[in-house]
């Protein structure tokens, strides 16, 4: 079952898919969002798109 939360017309949040590794390393190496956050690596690479893909996929 896929949920979404709509945020407003332009933001929503849906499922974690294999699909989002490209954006997730693209914004998360950033190190402005490592400096605000406790759990994302810095550097984020693939590796850790990976693992965060495959974690939420187990559920």
């Amino acid at each position: 079952m896929s949920y979404i939360i709509k945020v407003d017309h332009q933001i929503h949040l849906d499922a974690i898919k294999p699909t989002d590794k490209h954006r997730y390393v693209e914004l998360f190496k950033e190190k402005e969002i490592y400096d605000h956050t406790l759990a994302i690596p810095f550097p984020y690479s693939e590796a850790d798109a990976d693992w965060w893909i495959n974690e939420n996929q187990k559920s």
